[in-house]
């Protein structure tokens, strides 16, 4: 579930392989957005609240309209496992992909096109997240080890291990990215 930025609707993924959108101040369903093959994981919204994307069971990563439910451009392909995490940059120019596959990709929003795909170590990827400015992105996993990446070099600039002895299932950047949390199964 996603509540758009300027939190007046609400996405939400389904088994039953659809999103529905919904008015957050009254609860009524405004659209039921088909196009998935299987269960649908996660989803996310564009910053601007315009864009949502969605990726799940089928490996395949879908970006709709958020006004009209129309598909904003075809489907993004490459993930050979099931999709876990999505999130837009700040700007919304990218959107990044991560994957029981082990790897994070990076698209283009406007054509569609893969930018980057990177390869941390982190098992599973279960959890993404941009920086404010869009440049890092945190990414955690199945090992318990967070990793920063520099997404215009996709390239390594930080990892965070030990803090975590089980799956790391969210991280989260603040509003001036200078703290990141995370949550995970550690008892």
């Amino acid at each position: 579930v996603a509540l758009s930025p300027d939190s007046k609707r609400i996405v939400s993924a389904s088994d039953d392989q659809t999103l529905r959108i919904w008015l957050a101040s009254s609860g009524k369903c405004l659209n039921v957005l088909r196009g998935h093959t299987s269960i649908v994981l996660t989803v996310a919204f564009s910053a601007d609240s315009s864009l949502i994307a969605s990726a799940g069971e089928d490996r395949t990563v879908m970006v709709w309209k958020s006004d009209t439910g129309e598909s904003y451009i075809p489907p993004l392909n490459g993930h050979t496992e099931r999709i876990r995490s999505i999130v837009f940059s700040p700007n919304g120019h990218r959107l990044a992909s991560g994957s029981e596959d082990g790897s994070v990709r990076i698209w283009d929003c406007e054509t569609g096109n893969e930018i980057n795909v990177l390869k941390p170590k982190v098992g599973t990827v279960f959890t993404i997240d941009f920086n404010p400015d869009g440049k890092l992105l945190a990414i955690a996993g199945g090992t318990g080890i967070i990793e920063l990446w520099d997404v215009e070099t996709a390239s390594k600039t930080t990892i965070f291990s030990g803090a975590h002895k089980a799956r790391v299932r969210a991280v989260k950047f603040n509003s001036t990215g200078c703290i990141l949390v995370s949550a995970s199964e550690d008892t």
